[in-house]
């Protein structure tokens, strides 16, 4: 499996994103805590989604899950609850004429 992850990116962060790939030296101090927070929080993400407890679940999705229809990838992200776990996955519809 791979260890890289779909991440949500807040309107924010992606203005920050482009005036880092625009104008890197324009950037204020307050552009540079959210460019930081970002990548703490993409980090964060990436270690809890490697460990082996959510590439288990992720596994068990697309092994219990996967058909014609429904799909988990392997990068899919994952939840854990007291329960059990929601994982990411993708449903296929027909269109509708």
């Amino acid at each position: 499996m791979r260890d890289g992850f779909r991440h949500y990116i807040n309107p924010d962060e992606l203005d920050v994103l482009r005036r880092l790939a625009e104008a890197s030296e324009d950037l204020c101090e307050a552009d540079h805590t959210v460019f930081r927070s970002l990548v703490q929080r993409l980090a964060d993400d990436v270690t809890v989604q490697s460990s082996e407890e959510m590439r288990t679940a992720r596994l068990n999705g697309i092994l219990e899950f996967e058909t014609d229809d429904v799909r988990v990838d392997e990068d899919a992200e994952v939840l854990s609850t007291e329960a059990g776990y929601w994982v990411q996955g993708w449903l296929w519809l027909a269109k509708h004429q």
